[in-house]
Formats: C-alpha cells, structure tokens, sequence
C-alpha cells in the first residue's frame, strides 16, 4: 500500500505540474505508471475486501468448508467486478485511495458476512455459561456476550473471567441470526 500510495502521489505531481508539451513527452512513461498503480490498486482491492479473515490450518479436519468459502468469495468478486473498476479509476480521479476504500466497504461486508460468515460460524461452539456463551477455535476465545466480542479468558476462582494480557477482538459473531443482524445493519449505514 506504501508503494500505492507512493506512486499516487508521483503521479498527481506530474499530471498537474506538467504542461501538454512535457505530457506528451514523458506519456510511455506516465503510462507505465499509470498500468502499476492500476495492477497494484486492483490487487489492494482484493486486499482489502478479502483481508483479516482467519482460515484453519488443518483443512482435512476443519469443521468449516474452506473450498465453499473461497469459491462464495470468488464469486461475489466477480459478480462485484465493475463495482471493483470503478473504485479503482476513483484513485486516478482523486489521486488518493479513499474514495476508493468508500467504494469497496459494502463488497467487504457482503464478502465478510455472506462467503465466510458460514465458514466462521463452523468455528463457533457453544458453552455453558452467562457472559462468556461460545468460543471460538480459530482465534481461540470466548464470546463475551454483554460487549459483543472475542476475548481471551481464563479461569479464576472456579468461573471464567476475561485475560485482558490475551486481549480483546472484534470479529464476526458466533450465530447466524446476529451474523444476518450485523450484515443488515452494516449495509444501512454504508448506505447512508
């Protein structure tokens, strides 16, 4: 993303300080730049929509179905495909990589919630008890059910209480109705 941004930045100083004399000059050379920023802009889209999510290390033994997930993942990238080309020419209309980011945010959570949430859930597990109600073999922690996250627990005195040295995470939910819950509300307000 450094590079990215770095080419971005290159690129917006010369298009806008040059004259149509030295554009037409230097325009392989402004072109090759554009074509890396373009190849490097499409590849941190994938990054981006596709990135933080967690698989198992072991796929024989793995209770999620990693091949349904990545091909559900493929799938709504390419039925996004035109929402992911016009974030990327949104980084050479304004010479920067948040427009493009805007633009990407509810392929993220389609991509988060729809292709790997049924994958997550795989993962989830119920226990016994008030606050700490599943956990989770992934990330190895409990959901913390008063403050909706992940936390790293311990037992102390006979009952379960948070590690806060193991931390906190926020991650998808462990069922499917707040997993639908979450998806629905994060797609009103990127609406919004």
């Amino acid at each position: 993303m450094d590079e990215l941004i770095k080419n971005i930045e290159k690129l917006r100083s010369n298009e806008t300080q040059m004259d149509e004399k030295q554009k037409k000059q230097y325009a392989k050379a402004l072109a090759k730049l554009r074509a890396k920023i373009s190849k490097d802009a499409l590849k941190f889209a994938v990054e981006f929509t596709c990135g933080g999510l967690i698989f198992g290390n072991d796929a024989e033994n793995d209770p999620g179905d990693i091949d349904a997930a990545l091909a559900e993942m493929e799938r709504i990238m390419m039925e996004n495909r035109g929402v992911i080309l016009e974030a990327e020419k949104s980084v050479f209309m304004t010479y920067g990589i948040e427009e493009m980011v805007t633009r990407l945010l509810p392929l993220q959570n389609e991509i988060k919630h729809k292709a790997y949430g049924p994958y997550w859930l795989a993962h989830c597990s119920p226990i016994s008890g008030k606050e700490y109600t599943y956990t989770n073999d992934l990330i190895g922690m409990e959901w913390w059910d008063p403050v909706n996250v992940w936390a790293a627990t311990r037992i102390e005195g006979g009952k379960r209480v948070t590690d806060y040295r193991g931390g906190v995470r926020i991650m998808l939910p462990p069922t499917k109705e707040l997993l639908e819950k979450e998806y629905e509300e994060e797609k009103k307000r990127l609406l919004a």
